[in-house]
């Protein structure tokens, strides 16, 4: 066939299509202006989405699209070729358009208005699936978590496809997989005799020969091919492979050996029956119990048969780990892929549940001019530990805010403590919540509800047996109760009516929608002397600890607590507190000595630091050192309580000749300071705390140029191993070494003890 005919038959063939795409036009055209006059509608509601017009579409050869991005590419092209450019209607477009989208791609497009104008808009928002570097993101994905199901060869032959097919998509996208870490990461995921043979070939390679991705992949394709062939080709036949023991017994039965060649199907040497192999035993699913059956009935672990031990056994290895001695079913990384495959599967699932959800919530204003009160609810389970928080205000109730937490993979803790937890977020949301909308809004009370009356009975009550946990919980809930200005109240509810089982325990996307997270239970709705009906309430911790401070005044008298010598807010530094304390010890001394001179030997005997204050008009470093040590000994007798230090007793603590507590560690038998080597034991979150480690950051705070440019700078740097002898001939001391140093390594020095120092402010200060 000569050319100019191809030519005139392409042409008459796109002079065709170009003539039935006018008349599908028109022909559309027709039917919507009947079906216009036929209703009387002239125009659509903007604001709610209805499918395209009943109005049969001509047929056009278009994929349909759900959303996935490898697929945009072959939609869009069919697309842009059959409707896109063709001379016809927006609207018509439209409807093709909305014809061939599914799933996301479709509920995306729902938000657009059906009409000829809309057409441009969701063209152009569609484009975001033609994103290539969310393509090649998509594809690196799936190359890495292509894993095959065994060491089989026919396994390993799907993989090497899988492989191929993804690193030739990359390759298109201009990807560059020809690299030492890609090839590593395939070559991994073979087996070890694809590996081996792998590396062989490119042992084999010259050194001029640039060895890439594709000669990886084809010589794990030739090494499995090779290999299937010659599987094949060596096959023994089914009667060939049957064990001595069942000939024996099929001649004794008076069988013939041509009766082999269909034999009946093997039973599961788990629970005796046929039907399914051993791997997919039901009555005897776990590992474990599997191993039991294989103890109690003396069978080989290898092979599940009688009469040899596993060591005997002429089968070959696991197919799994490739190790000798057990069988592929009760294998732990058999058990261990199932795991990770289930769990795998579970999180893909849940992402694909949650990955369409929406929901569209209401927008409320709360009134101003109208008390309101703050409830929130907690709960915990094995898998997470939720609260929310509500806005109760006049019969509506809304909810402002919710937080989930999970528990540490290292810990396992009990369900009571969970819910202890879970109470103290609902106390610290609370708290936050408060303080945030206080300006704004009056809050009258603040109700914690949650259904664990163990949690509750902690609150109200501490239990020193529970632990430490629970009384740091405990005494942390109390906290924020005395720092709230509005009354607080917990009480108990039933599962039943807690909203946080929602976030505990999971609920599906249709679930969520009609539960009550979103709105609270109904009794919020009534009045808080109704809630009792439902909510048991129970007494608050200052309640509580008031009766039990009263029953103590009855019955018992104690020591009244120790409590801080300084108000430690109205001092800014460490070195005033000691200034003060100074002159309080001074003027007790002045006062001492216009007593008796027997109470003053009293006195001398109880406090003796009293009298070695001296009247000097300045403060001697004497005089500070035994201020510090005072102030130092009575805040550890406030913060740090016999109770704290056995809590403390891996810190090994010890009171030094001073009476201070002292950290004992590992330094003890360096050659650094006493004070390095067993530091003070001084508590966190403390006014003191603060103080010392604003003194030691302050001085450092300034800039490198502030602080070379003074005149007292003196910086020491550490000996070198020669210059630690004093005998050396090369010795020198360190007032010389620190001469010889160069200005630019001292401003080194200076920048690194900068740089950290404010970081270890700047993470003290968000910690503590």
């Amino acid at each position: 066939m000569s050319s100019d005919i191809l030519e005139k038959v392409a042409s008459n063939n796109e002079a065709a299509q170009e003539l039935l795409g006018n008349a599908s036009a028109i022909l559309a055209k027709l039917r919507a202006m009947e079906c216009h006059f036929r209703t009387g509608q002239s125009h659509r509601d903007s604001s709610a989405w209805k499918e395209s017009p009943t109005v049969p579409l001509a047929p056009v050869p278009i994929p349909k699209f759900d959303g996935k991005l490898w697929k945009w590419e072959t939609f869009w092209g069919a697309f842009n070729h059959s409707v896109h450019t063709r001379d016809m209607d927006d609207l018509q477009k439209m409807n093709y358009l909305i014809d061939a989208l599914r799933g996301e791609a479709r509920e995306c497009v729902k938000q657009y208005e059906v009409s000829r104008h809309t057409y441009p808009v969701v063209i152009a928002y569609l484009q975001k699936y033609g994103d290539q570097q969310a393509l090649v993101d998509e594809l690196l994905r799936r190359l890495q978590n292509t894993r095959a199901s065994s060491d089989g060869l026919r396994d390993q032959g799907n993989l090497c496809e899988r492989l191929t097919s993804l690193v030739n998509q990359l390759r298109l996208k201009r990807e560059q997989v020809d690299n030492v870490f890609l090839q590593k990461q395939l070559l991994r995921k073979f087996s070890t005799d694809v590996q081996r043979h792998i590396l062989r070939q490119q042992q084999h390679q010259t050194p001029h020969t640039k060895w890439d991705t594709n000669d990886l992949l084809m010589a794990a394709k030739d090494y499995i091919r090779d290999e299937a062939k010659i599987l094949h080709g060596t096959e023994t036949p089914q009667f060939e492979r049957t064990t001595g023991s069942e000939v024996a017994k099929l001649k004794q039965a008076g069988r013939s050996l041509k009766n082999l060649k269909d034999p009946s199907p093997a039973l599961c040497f788990y629970c005796n029956k046929g039907g399914h192999p051993p791997k997919q035993c039901k009555e005897v699913p776990s590992r474990e119990k599997r191993i039991e059956v294989l103890k109690k009935k003396n069978l080989c672990w290898n092979c599940g048969e009688q009469g040899h031990l596993s060591s005997q056994c002429a089968r070959g290895n696991c197919r799994i780990c490739n190790t000798f001695g057990h069988h592929t079913f009760i294998c732990r990384k058999a058990e261990f892929a199932s795991t990770q495959m289930s769990t795998a599967a579970d999180t893909s699932s849940s992402k694909d549940a949650v990955s369409d959800f929406r929901v569209r919530l209401k927008r409320n204003i709360a009134k101003t001019d109208e008390p309101a009160t703050l409830v929130l609810f907690s709960g915990a389970s094995a898998q997470a530990m939720a609260t929310c928080a509500y806005l109760v205000q006049k019969g509506s109730c809304n909810l402002i805010a919710g937080k989930c937490k999970l528990p540490r993979l290292k810990e396992k803790p009990t369900i009571p403590k969970m819910e202890l937890h879970a109470l103290t977020m609902a106390t610290r949301l609370g708290h936050s919540i408060f303080h945030a909308i206080q300006s704004k809004l009056r809050i009258n009370t603040i109700y914690i509800f949650t259904d664990s009356e163990i949690a509750l009975k902690w609150i109200v009550k501490s239990d020193a047996a529970a632990g430490v946990l629970v009384n740091n919980r405990c005494k942390e809930v109390r906290q924020i109760i005395q720092q709230t200005p509005v009354p607080v109240r917990f009480g108990h509810v039933p599962t039943s009516v807690n909203p946080t089982d929602c976030a505990t325990r999971g609920l599906t996307e249709e679930e969520l929608t009609r539960r009550f997270w979103w709105d609270g239970p109904d009794f919020l709705k009534l009045t808080p002397d109704k809630w009792e009906t439902v909510a048991r309430p129970f007494p608050t911790p200052e309640e509580e600890l008031n009766n039990e401070n009263c029953f103590m005044n009855l019955s018992t008298s104690e020591k009244a607590p120790v409590s801080d010598l300084l108000e430690w807010k109205r001092h800014s530094s460490w070195r005033s507190c000691q200034t003060t304390m100074v002159y309080v010890l001074r003027f007790i001394k002045a006062m001492t000595s216009r007593v008796s001179l027997e109470l003053q030997s009293r006195i001398a005997a109880h406090a003796p630091d009293i009298m070695k204050m001296s009247g000097e008009p300045y403060v001697t470093a004497t005089e500070r050192k035994i201020a510090q040590q005072i102030l130092l000994r009575n805040h550890q007798q406030v913060h740090l309580p016999e109770s704290r230090q056995h809590a403390l007793k891996q810190l090994k603590l010890q009171h030094d000749s001073d009476g201070i507590i002292r950290c004992r560690g590992r330094l003890d038998k360096t050659n650094r300071s006493y004070d390095a080597r067993q530091p003070i034991l001084i508590a966190t979150k403390s006014e003191l705390a603060r103080l010392l480690v604003r003194e030691s950051h302050l001085p450092l705070h300034c800039g490198v140029a502030h602080t070379m440019a003074n005149r007292d700078m003196v910086i020491t740097y550490p000996l070198e191993y020669a210059g630690q002898d004093k005998d050396d001939p090369d010795y020198l001391p360190p007032e010389e070494i620190v001469r010889l140093q160069t200005r630019r390594e001292a401003e080194q020095a200076l920048q690194f003890s900068h740089a950290f120092t404010e970081k270890f402010w700047q993470i003290w200060s968000r910690e503590y």
